[in-house]
């Protein structure tokens, strides 16, 4: 079936901002993925592949920041879009009471300077946390995090964020120098309640 005339190529998906906004609520509170599901939970029927991989929370700082990148018909658009994420966003990261990004990758760039994945990064996943006041597990075993990425995630972290958590699995490639950061975040006061640490290297996973 043919497209129309004044279809414009350039406005893909990704660069729309309605289907930024249907993309980034999606990916909400959600688990990476399902154990005993075949299938990718995220399809993008624009790629060749089909598959767009899960991603992290984008919070409405980072989602206003987005949108100023994306294409709408109308300016007025935008700015109701921004408060209608605002909402959606902070009512579903302060509620949620378990988080799973087992297998997720999240990776810092280990060369100062060299952009990092703008949608996986530890400080991406740090923001997002400060909102989950409701949390109580949260397992982020073989995300890939290393010494620094390690570090860059507990350094964004705030002094009082994860209130409620009781059950942290961080069990990944960082070895003491991540513990360390680990240690000093908890120090602060970050997940003052938790009961349950799985801390330390998992070179070997």
């Amino acid at each position: 079936q043919a497209l129309p005339p004044d279809f414009d190529s350039a406005r893909s998906y990704s660069r729309r901002g309605r289907t930024t906004f249907e993309r980034c609520g999606a990916e909400l509170g959600k688990s990476y993925e399902l154990r005993s599901a075949s299938w990718p939970l995220v399809i993008d029927v624009s790629d060749v592949t089909a598959f767009a991989a899960r991603r992290l929370p984008t919070t409405p700082d980072d989602f206003d920041k987005i949108l100023e990148e994306r294409d709408f018909t109308s300016g007025a658009d935008k700015e109701e879009v921004k408060k209608l994420y605002r909402k959606m966003a902070t009512g579903v990261l302060g509620s949620i009471k378990k988080l799973d990004y087992q297998g997720l990758p999240v990776e810092a760039s280990d060369t100062p300077g060299q952009a990092f994945n703008e949608w996986d990064s530890p400080e991406k996943l740090a923001k997002a946390l400060n909102l989950c006041q409701s949390l109580r597990v949260l397992n982020l075993r073989h995300c890939r995090l290393t010494d620094k990425g390690t570090a860059d995630m507990a350094k964004a972290l705030d002094a009082d964020a994860l209130p409620s958590l009781i059950e942290f699995n961080i069990r990944n490639r960082y070895g003491a120098d991540g513990v360390r950061e680990l240690c000093e975040a908890f120090g602060r006061g970050v997940g003052r309640n938790t009961v349950h640490l799985m801390i330390g290297d998992a070179l070997g996973d």
